[in-house]
């Protein structure tokens, strides 16, 4: 090899430590930063040698090391476990966040929560069966009966503010779909745009790689990578991106929809559980609040119109027959046999004129321990409610387990290590000293040859 194939076979040296070098400087300045993969310098020796043949002459190739580019280090199965967690502990989320507001607005168990209330209202009836000729008795029955109507009507507000919450949550998460989708498809060009194997490049997949991560936790998006580095999204089956293409999504009160035909998203991840909690659950548990009031009101109103008050009259309403809804149960205001406002109207007498007879208000009060009563019909509710939120409690936390575990593989491998990085640096510290050495040497030998060739004597 001449002197000067020499000299460029250390230059490759030189060049090739400068970007193993340039790399890990690269991944120490981002090893704090979220989702970043750390990359590793492509090199491949130059130079192999001449195969033997008949007319083999000396190999011309100077030799050396030629820098390739630079690689993610990223484990495909580890990231795709990585999703599948991302995405259930997006679903546990929303069910967790919802259950527990659901429950938190009914307080149980408390004395001032519906259970509570319902106790107190049986016990109001209990005191006038006592003294059925109290004025103050009868006013305290129609107190605890107007309370306990607000506290049923309060608790369907709840829920049914919590259901538009949702839907406007689910309006929200469509525009922030569009967004992201809008983001990878500008990224897939500018994948491209960077080329192939450069630290540009990697950056830029970094950086996708994060907003496909957080459509999988909305949506439980999957995505596959072309040859050329852009990437395809599907939610449902369907694609959601694809190279530069977007298709958009729209949001009704209770699911996402495709914007081009109006058809439902087919999504998991956290909006699937937006829609399996707008159109099921919520909703069952409004319809099982109802059947409480429902209960309270037909029960109630059994006995008490069958009763006489003080002056013997019978037909009395206590509560509006019209209200069997939680959302719309209420003391009836009827003119002529309302309560509203008529302590006297209540009534405690099975005997038409028996100021005395307390038995009707007694049948009344012992509807609280009915095994078919309203207080039954709400520990039943409780009892869905109280399953619920437990279950979505421990998948929650469950998936936080899953989701740690993964990401700890996943970082295992694509996250920076420092001390690995310092190593690898100063190992290409000291390769470029040595090429630079090389460079050194021969500069040397040239500089003698060149000055001392053709000399005679001393």
């Amino acid at each position: 090899m001449s002197s000067i194939q020499s000299l460029s076979s250390a230059l490759s040296g030189l060049v090739a430590a400068r970007r193993k070098l340039e790399t890990h400087g690269h991944n120490i300045a981002n090893a704090s930063t979220e989702g970043y993969t750390r990359q590793r310098a492509i090199q491949s020796p130059v130079g192999a040698g001449v195969v033997a043949h008949v007319f083999a002459s000396s190999p011309s190739d100077p030799g050396g090391v030629v820098s390739m580019g630079v690689e993610r280090l990223s484990d495909v199965l580890l990231q795709s476990r990585m999703a599948t967690a991302i995405e259930g502990q997006g679903a546990t989320q929303a069910t967790e966040k919802y259950m527990m507001r659901i429950e938190d607005a009914f307080a149980e168990p408390s004395d001032s929560a519906i259970s509570g209330q319902l106790t107190r209202y049986w016990g109001s009836w209990a005191s006038l069966a006592i003294s059925p000729d109290s004025t103050a008795a009868r006013q305290q029955v129609l107190a605890e009966g107007e309370q306990l109507a607000y506290s049923l009507r309060r608790a369907d507000t709840e829920m049914s503010d919590t259901l538009t919450y949702a839907g406007a949550e689910l309006e929200a998460t469509a525009s922030e779909i569009n967004n992201l989708s809008e983001q990878i498809a500008d990224l897939n060009g500018a994948i491209v745009s960077a080329g192939k194997n450069t630290t540009s490049q990697a950056d830029l997949w970094d950086q996708r790689d994060r907003l496909v991560s957080r459509l999988a936790q909305l949506t439980g998006a999957t995505s596959r990578v072309r040859e050329d580095g852009q990437a395809a999204v599907f939610v449902g089956g369907r694609v959601l991106v694809d190279n530069k293409t977007v298709l958009k999504v729209q949001a009704t009160s209770t699911e996402l929809q495709w914007a081009i035909d109006g058809a439902k998203v087919d999504a998991s991840g956290y909006v699937g559980s937006l829609h399996t909690l707008v159109s099921t659950t919520i909703p069952a548990l409004r319809a099982s609040l109802d059947a409480v009031a429902a209960s309270l009101v037909s029960q109630t109103n059994a006995i008490h119109t069958a009763a006489s008050d003080p002056s013997g009259a019978t037909g009395r309403l206590f509560y509006d027959p019209a209200g069997v809804t939680a959302a719309t149960i209420a003391i009836s205001t009827d003119p002529t046999n309302g309560v509203a406002g008529n302590p006297q109207r209540v009534a405690a007498a099975s005997v038409a004129g028996a100021v005395f007879d307390g038995s009707a208000a007694h049948a009344l009060a012992l509807l609280g321990d009915a095994p078919t009563g309203p207080d039954a019909a709400y520990m039943g509710f409780l009892s869905s409610l109280g399953v619920a939120t437990s279950s979505a409690r421990s998948r929650a936390a469950s998936s936080e387990l899953v989701l740690a575990a993964a990401s700890n593989d996943y970082n295992a491998t694509a996250q920076v290590n420092l001390d690995d990085e310092l190593a690898e640096m100063t190992a290409a510290q000291r390769a470029y000293q040595a090429s630079a050495r090389v460079v050194t040497a021969i500069d040397e030998m040239l500089d003698d040859l060149i000055h001392r060739f053709g000399r005679v004597g001393s």
